[in-house]
């Protein structure tokens, strides 16, 4: 099995070879190499397309479709893996900044 054929049955949804494709380009993953389990790229392109489930409008095809307890289970699915390897989750947005104080005065 393929990297490609990996990140396609990872879910349970019907995403475009073209979609998945991207995911792993943009995660440096080459889609030909054999899938030899979980690692940190592979991983995170799983995050990835979590996130573009979860974000993407209602599907149906035939007799699939995805719902909103399906979208938030991507969520927590993708949260949970950009957690394990401390990357920020896209979800969330920007951590917010320290707030930075003007001391001087107490000098």
């Amino acid at each position: 099995m393929t990297n490609l054929e990996a990140l396609a049955e990872s879910v349970n949804h019907p995403i475009s070879e073209k979609k998945l494709l991207k995911i792993l380009i943009d995660r440096d993953v080459n889609e030909h190499e054999e899938y030899l389990g979980n690692y940190r790229d592979f991983d995170l392109a799983k995050a990835d397309l979590c996130v573009l489930l979860a974000t993407s409008p209602n599907i149906t095809e035939g007799d699939m479709s995805l719902s909103v307890s399906d979208r938030e289970s991507y969520k927590r699915i993708a949260g949970s893996i950009y957690s394990r390897y401390g990357v920020e989750n896209p979800l969330e947005g920007p951590s917010k900044p320290s707030r930075i104080r003007n001391r001087s005065h107490y000098w």
